[in-house]
């Protein structure tokens, strides 16, 4: 997906040469091609081009800030990002953000993704993790991957719906709690080797979380 003019979403019919890495239902993992698939079947099936759809279905225009990304060029209202060695701004411009529209390629501030979040997910969303305890363990972190989060839930500890987001300078993390709790959290920098930059940050906002329902309980 990060490819220049990925096969997905440009020419479908290489799908057809591909091998599955697992047989269907038997491993669950995030994937970016996954989503680009999904979204090039949902514009299909409604004949509507998916960023029109993104924008229908979820009333985009209720979010001032968000918009997809059209140009790789900084905005006069961006952030002055800080760059890891060795990410560049070049690097960051470099990608093909209309070809990510299913899985990213959309910018707003981070208030905006909150109020989307929590005005569009729902129980259903967010049980569809329910069932499937013989294949995942949810006290793994970024193993238990569902229509859009992670479910991570330390021993007996609060539960956690979460997923983070990563581009060269930018860091991105979102999660939300059964009760209806969202938090969003949008940084200007990264470390370059960022995976275990992200779950320290997605760690901390869940021991935030923890303290929250605590807190709670105790009043």
């Amino acid at each position: 997906m990060l490819q220049v003019a990925p096969w997905c979403p440009y020419d479908l019919k290489t799908l057809n040469k591909l091998k599955l890495d697992y047989t269907p239902g038997q491993h669950y993992s995030y994937s970016n091609l996954g989503y680009c698939l999904l979204g090039e079947a949902l514009a299909k099936s409604a004949d509507t081009p998916l960023e029109t759809l993104f924008i229908n279905t979820l009333d985009v225009a209720q979010y001032s800030s968000i918009q997809e990304v059209t140009n790789s060029t900084i905005s006069s209202k961006e952030v002055h990002y800080m760059f890891d060695h060795s990410d560049s701004e070049k690097t960051l411009l470099s990608f093909d953000y209309h070809a990510m529209l299913a899985s990213g390629g959309w910018a707003g501030t981070a208030s905006d993704l909150a109020l989307l979040i929590s005005r569009n997910l729902n129980d259903t969303k967010l049980s569809v993790f329910e069932g499937l305890e013989p294949v995942c363990d949810f006290s793994l972190w970024r193993t238990c991957h569902g229509y859009v989060f992670y479910k991570y839930q330390k021993n007996t500890q609060h539960v956690m719906y979460w997923r983070d987001g990563s581009l060269p300078g930018l860091t991105a993390f979102a999660a939300t709690t059964p009760d209806g709790e969202v938090i969003v959290l949008l940084a200007n920098y990264r470390e370059y080797k960022w995976l275990k930059f992200n779950d320290a940050i997605g760690q901390l906002l869940y021991q935030y979380l923890g303290d929250k329902v605590s807190s709670n309980e105790g009043t």
